[in-house]
């Protein structure tokens, strides 16, 4: 690549990273709906930078975000490592004497709760804004729907940490979807 073409490279890179982060992902989002997906807007093209970047910046926090979208026996646990990873961080931080916030603290965190707030809030606009913009990706909304049923009836039920079970395997592979 030539030293200019490097740079945007670069650059496109480094956007998208970013956009994965929760506090950059809101307004990426809400600017997606606005000029790509609002009534007083045109469509998306591609031939327009900011289109591009846009999109981009969303598909790379659907791939993070893609958990939500795999059937129950690979979203299930997925999510209990990361709220592993979660509660690691809180024991080392209540180990030095620091209060974690609630959802890193084993003690706390209702992880039914927590996984519907993910997913009303973050994950579900997310696949739906895209699914409004290319509607072959409504499977992927049809995902994070059922698997919001399932916290949701964890929910209902009151299911505790330990129900949700302690060693939870990881799968080896993934089926194709």
């Amino acid at each position: 690549l030539d030293s200019a073409t490097y740079s945007q490279v670069l650059s496109h890179m480094k956007h998208v990273i970013l956009a994965t982060d929760l506090e950059r992902h809101f307004p990426n989002l809400a600017a997606f709906k606005l000029e790509l997906l609002g009534s007083d807007s045109g469509c998306y093209n591609v031939h327009n930078d900011h289109h591009r970047k846009m999109l981009s910046a969303l598909i790379i926090s659907a791939c993070d975000l893609s958990a939500s979208t795999k059937p129950w026996d690979i979203q299930h646990p997925v999510t209990m490592s990361i709220f592993e990873e979660f509660f690691a961080q809180g024991d080392e931080e209540k180990a030095t004497g620091i209060t974690p916030i609630p959802m890193m603290d084993r003690e706390v965190a209702n992880i039914p709760e927590l996984e519907l707030g993910f997913i009303d809030y973050v994950a579900a606009p997310t696949y739906t804004a895209l699914a409004d913009l290319v509607p072959e990706l409504a499977p992927l909304v049809d995902g994070v729907s059922s698997n919001r049923q399932v916290w949701d009836q964890l929910h209902n039920e009151g299911t505790e940490l330990h129900e949700l079970g302690d060693a939870i395997e990881m799968p080896t592979h993934l089926p194709t979807l």
